[in-house]
C-alpha cells in the first residue's frame, strides 16, 4: 500500500512538471547588458530575437531616450509559447539636460525548451506606459 501510494505521488509531481514546462510560468537563466551609442537622427526603437541552437535565444534593440541619465534593465518572462521582453529605462537624475540618446541592448536565454514562441519587446521610459517594439514568432531548436 506504501509503495502504491509512494508511485501516485512520484507520478503526479511529474506530471506536474511537465505540464508546468508545456503551459506554466517558467523561469528562463538569462543574461542582459547595454551600452550607450552616439545618437544619429535616423535612428529609431527597434528590436530583433534570433532564435539559437541547443535552447538559446537572442534579441537585440536600441531605445532612444530623451537625456543620456538613464540606466538600462530588462524584466523577461515565458509563459507557455509567450515571451515578454520589457526593456526598462530609468532616470538617474531629475537635472539631467535634455538630449536624445541612444542605448543599445541584448539579451540572451539559455536552456530554453525548443519549439515555436511568439516573442513581443516593450520599452518602458520612467513611469511612462510601456510601448510594444517588435512582435515576432520564433522557432527555438
Amino acid at each position: 500500500m506504501k509503495r502504491a501510494a509512494f508511485l501516485i505521488a512520484l507520478l503526479c509531481s511529474a506530471v506536474w512538471a511537465a505540464c508546468d514546462g508545456i503551459v506554466g510560468g517558467d523561469d528562463d537563466n538569462f543574461a542582459f547588458d547595454s551600452v550607450r551609442v552616439t545618437f544619429d537622427s535616423a535612428m529609431v526603437d527597434n528590436a530583433e530575437g534570433l532564435a539559437l541552437l541547443r535552447g538559446n535565444m537572442q534579441v537585440d534593440g536600441l531605445i532612444i531616450l530623451p537625456h543620456p541619465c538613464h540606466t538600462l534593465d530588462a524584466e523577461y518572462e515565458r509563459f507557455g509559447g509567450q515571451l515578454t521582453l520589457v526593456v526598462h529605462a530609468t532616470p538617474t537624475s531629475t537635472t539631467c539636460t535634455g538630449e536624445l540618446t541612444a542605448m543599445q541592448y541584448r539579451l540572451q536565454t539559455f536552456g530554453m525548451p525548443g519549439g515555436p514562441y511568439r516573442l513581443r519587446v516593450y520599452h518602458q521610459i520612467g513611469t511612462a506606459t510601456r510601448t510594444l517594439i517588435a512582435e515576432q514568432n520564433l522557432t527555438v531548436g
